[in-house]
Order: structure tokens, then sequence, then C-alpha cells
């Protein structure tokens, strides 16, 4: 059973959820959901990321497995700043990724990122799935003989 604050118990599920009774309890600031068997139905949860990247390095700012039969979903702030302040960029995105049972993780959508704020043009704030983890992935691109300073304000949530 998970450990934590009890905040909520209903036995009014719907079916296609789980059956019997779900309870939902606040854990080292996440909002998880479990079902009577201790099974971890779902939750919600929110991390601040911080990098520095310098000549067009490609990192993974934030990455969750997407699990068997569940979904992940993203939304996130990402603010990047270059090393001498002459450039800055920023970038809200929104993005869900499903897995089936028995296949690969795929974003779901087309275009999974809006409002993009940016004077450094080449840098580059992305949401894939990779197909060699199926982690939906947020990822950071500099540019060549540059250093940037980056931030991301992370909230996600993950089904099961």
């Amino acid at each position: 059973m998970t450990a934590g604050i009890e905040l909520a118990s209903t036995t009014n599920a719907p079916a296609s959820a789980t059956t019997g009774r779900v309870r939902m309890f606040f854990t080292g600031g996440a909002l998880d959901t479990v079902n009577d068997a201790g099974k971890r139905i779902g939750f919600e949860t929110g991390e601040l990321v911080t990098a520095t990247t310098t000549n067009a390095t490609t990192i993974d700012l934030w990455t969750r497995v997407v699990p068997a039969g569940g979904a992940v979903m993203l939304q996130a702030h990402v603010l990047a700043v270059r090393d001498d302040g002459s450039a800055a960029a920023g970038r809200r995105v929104f993005a869900l990724a499903r897995r089936p049972t028995a296949g690969n993780a795929v974003l779901v959508g087309s275009d999974n990122t809006t409002t993009t704020i940016n004077d450094a043009m080449g840098v580059s704030i992305d949401v894939d799935v990779s197909s060699s983890t199926n982690a939906l992935r947020l990822r950071w691109t500099g540019l060549a003989s540059q250093t940037w300073e980056v931030r991301a304000r992370v909230v996600f949530c993950v089904m099961t």
C-alpha cells in the first residue's frame, strides 16, 4: 500500500479505470492514485530541471518511460539564456504519448509544442519518443561555440 496522507477514497470509480475502491494519496510531492490491490494506476507531479550546454549539444532535459498499456502527459515551460545574456529562448510545451500493451510508445498528435519565443535562431526545444526506451523526452539543443543555461518547470501525469 502507498504510504502518505490519504486525500480521498471512493467506491464509485468508473469501471473502465479500476474495480473496487480507488484511493488517492499525497506522497513526497506527488498525487498518487491506487486501487485496493495497491496497484498504482496513475500519478501527477512536477519537477524543476536545470542544465548547462555548450557547442550545440542535444540533451534530454526530462524523460519518463511510457508504461505498457498506459500514457504520459507532459506540460513544461522552458527558458534558456546564453551565458553572456545576449540571447534567450522560451517555449511552452504540451505533449501526450501512449503505449499499447504490445508495441512501442508514440506521440499522440502531430504538433506537441506551442508558443516559441526566441531571439536565438537555431536553438531547439522539442519533444519526442525514444524508440529504444519508449520514453517521452523533453530535449534542448543549443548553438555551436555557445554556452546556454536552461531551466524547465515540468508537470506530468502518468497512467498505468
